[in-house]
């Protein structure tokens, strides 16, 4: 027996390459057959691209535009304050007819002091950081020849951090202010361009409201809507002086509409707003059976409530324009069908020369994926378009889109990917056609 010749390191290597070598060479060679199948008629080919262009840019774009909204939502909540839990007083029933949330003054400053009181480490309140009570009414401002109809709140000086706010110029209410019932005023951004139109440095000048002269101390930095109004539309008074300097317009003196209360951290919304709600039901001698004279509005759940709101609506966006992509599907199925029919010859001819089912398959799959694949690109290159679009070109001053879409990466490969999905679900039945013809029929087919 002849003993077994090593081979060189260099004829084993070449032993393993030349398969893969092969793989290559044939699916750049299916590549390039299935390229000049497609480019053989560009109209057609142009018109079946369109619906998976349209499909694609549509599903982008949706989704996208629920991600913009969930994003206007989450700011504007956060341009409330960090962290926020809102106590509203109670509501008044006259006759058995129940009013709305606030209409009752159930709610004071003593509350508030109490609450401010155990907001610390250990405390009945560890979960709490700060407690500003707030006391609005509506009133009318006059400065010179200008006047305006706004909103007057009372507040302390937590007000500032409670509700993340940022001073323009001057300073804000103080300890000393509301200890002395001073007749200071800090002016929103709106009030400013309202009552000194020509602009300049404001503060120092004298305003009176509901004819009560005040003076200007400071103004705040533009802060938009939210919370059911434009927050750059009010003047910010101390507590104490909207309390008992305005008594006969703010409403019952010691009573406030509102206290805002900052959670330590944002997973402690909840945790704080059980220990106001305990200690509240404490200082009001409720029973276990009665029902709490106060309510809450909570950062944490209307974003939560907002954000559902945003998903159903971008999931229902989403399944109407991944319709456009699925007429697209059937389009690319219609044009390989059409594809099978006129190459039905080249099919039998390619067959008699020794084509296997699996290389006629793979031949039309190729086609198939290749147009949707196409398709998909191209999608994406439109939903980026139309989203500039959106955002950029704008219809009066609140524009075009109120919230901008936002593409992320996630819903640009899910929408690619149903998009090669599609092609190779649709090309299947075509390609099977094609690969299942008898090699003699499919020559005599005139």
């Amino acid at each position: 027996m002849t003993p077994a010749v090593p081979q060189p390191a260099q004829a084993r290597s070449m032993q393993f390459s030349a398969p893969r070598l092969n793989i290559f060479a044939q699916a750049s060679s299916t590549l390039s057959v299935a390229a000049a199948g497609i480019l053989t008629n560009k109209a057609r080919t142009v018109l079946t691209l369109l619906g998976v262009i349209i499909g694609v840019a549509s599903v982008i774009v949706a989704v996208g535009i629920g991600n913009g909204s969930a994003a206007q939502v989450t700011s504007q909540l956060n341009a409330l304050g960090t962290n926020l839990v809102q106590v509203q007083p109670g509501a008044t029933s006259t006759g058995g007819v129940r009013g709305g949330a606030g209409s009752a003054s159930t709610l004071t400053a003593a509350d508030a002091q109490a609450l401010a009181d155990a907001a610390y480490p250990g405390g009945r309140l560890p979960d709490v950081s700060l407690v500003a009570p707030e006391d609005s009414t509506q009133a009318q401002v006059v400065a010179g020849s200008q006047n305006t109809s706004t909103s007057a709140d009372g507040v302390t000086p937590e007000y500032l951090s409670v509700r993340a706010y940022q001073l323009a110029s001057g300073r804000f209410i103080t300890t000393q202010d509301v200890a002395q019932q001073a007749q200071v005023a800090a002016l929103g951004a709106t009030v400013v361009t309202t009552l000194y139109p020509n602009g300049g440095n404001v503060v120092g000048n004298t305003i009176t409201i509901n004819g009560i002269p005040f003076t200007i101390i400071g103004t705040m930095v533009s802060k938009g809507g939210g919370g059911g109004r434009n927050q750059d539309d009010t003047i910010y008074i101390p507590l104490t002086t909207a309390e008992y300097g305005l008594a006969h317009t703010a409403g019952t003196p010691g009573a406030v509409s509102l206290i805002d209360v900052e959670a330590t951290r944002q997973d402690t919304t909840n945790a704080a707003q059980a220990e106001v709600s305990s200690m509240l039901r404490n200082l009001h001698h409720l029973t276990s059976t009665q029902t709490s004279d106060f309510s809450f509005f909570s950062q944490t759940s209307i974003q939560q409530t907002a954000s559902n709101v945003s998903g159903t609506l971008t999931t229902l966006l989403a399944g109407v324009s991944a319709c456009a992509l699925l007429v697209g599907g059937i389009g690319i199925m219609n044009i390989m069908l059409v594809t099978v029919t006129e190459r039905t010859r080249e099919i039998g001819l390619r067959k008699a020369v020794g084509a296997r089912k699996i290389d006629i398959l793979s031949q039309f799959l190729t086609e198939a994926i290749l147009l949707s694949g196409t398709g998909g690109v191209l999608g994406v290159g439109v939903s980026f378009l139309v989203a500039w679009l959106l955002t950029n070109f704008k219809s009066g001053s609140t524009g075009f889109a109120s919230s901008p879409p936002v593409i992320t990466s996630n819903s640009v490969a899910l929408a690619f990917g149903v998009s090669l999905v599609i092609g190779l679900f649709f090309g299947s039945y075509p390609a099977s056609r094609a690969a299942a013809l008898d090699p003699i029929q499919a020559l005599r087919y005139e």
